[in-house]
């Protein structure tokens, strides 16, 4: 007997995020082994809100007042010096200056109040890489090893991406980008 296959499908859940491609060549086999993100087809990236509203269901003007928020805010550079960690579970890469994340954040935050950062999970707000979350604690010390080798990372700040896909905890996969939204435009 043969059965038809049904497509697996989860909800969605989509973030905005700063790209980091510099950071790729230092992080990349880190993050492939040891971040759930990269996995789901999610580059390096420092996040600027997650959770947010999914591309396909938010209104045009509220589109409209991201992009203003968005744009009202300068290019600038991000230098990824310095590894940290949240317990012993996830290592990540900290900006040395975090105040121009933080301060997005927030004018992200002030215009759609129902969107907190990480659902309101966590009091402050902590700009950084994600280089694994999988709790392997003696390999993310390698990972940090060899990373802490390699710093400075140097990246240009001039974009905000909006990425959406199955919810992290279905395993599917599958992020994609929906849009870009440019600094200073």
């Amino acid at each position: 007997m043969i059965q038809a296959s049904v497509p697996q499908t989860a909800p969605h859940e989509a973030l905005l995020l700063f790209r980091m491609p510099a950071a790729d060549p230092v992080v990349a086999p880190w993050r492939q082994r040891h971040d759930a993100a990269c996995k789901d087809g999610i580059p390096a990236h420092i996040t600027l809100m997650y959770p947010f509203a999914l591309p396909d269901a938010i209104a045009t003007k509220d589109i409209q007042t991201l992009e203003a928020v968005i744009a009202g805010v300068a290019p600038f550079t991000a230098t990824l010096a310095d590894t940290g960690w949240f317990g012993d579970a996830v290592l990540f890469l900290r900006p040395s200056d975090p105040a121009p994340f933080i301060g997005l954040t927030r004018d992200v935050q002030a215009a759609f109040p129902d969107w907190r950062p990480y659902g309101g999970a966590f009091e402050r707000i902590v700009p950084h890489l994600t280089i694994g979350d999988d709790g392997q604690t003696a390999q993310l010390g390698e990972a940090e090893w060899d990373v802490t080798a390699r710093l400075p990372i140097i990246q240009k700040i001039d974009a905000v991406e909006w990425w959406s896909g199955p919810s992290a905890a279905s395993g599917l996969g599958g992020w994609t980008r929906a849009r870009t939204f440019h600094l200073g435009a």
